[in-house]
């Protein structure tokens, strides 16, 4: 899988968790304060490990950009003279 494919479904779980955690916070009037604020803390610790995840595939995606080519110095083997 590549790192941008992963970036995709990282940005794709964040929106989800955070639509959750708005859903969480709204259901205040019909569920317990507990279950929400459980539900709430769940979805949020999600939504910024996500992010967090997402981020640092980023720079890892960028300092692959930005990184020199390097140059290979191999063993020369001597010319062989045709027979």
């Amino acid at each position: 899988m590549t790192i941008q494919n992963k970036i995709t479904i990282y940005n794709f779980a964040t929106v989800i968790f955070a639509v959750l955690t708005v859903a969480s916070l709204g259901s205040f009037g019909s569920v317990p304060v507990y279950t929400v604020f459980v539900n709430t803390m769940l979805f949020g610790l999600l939504t910024k490990n996500c992010y967090d995840k997402e981020n640092h595939l980023r720079r890892k995606l960028k300092m692959r950009r930005h990184r020199k080519p390097q140059l290979s110095v191999y063993k020369q083997q001597p010319a062989r003279r045709a027979a």
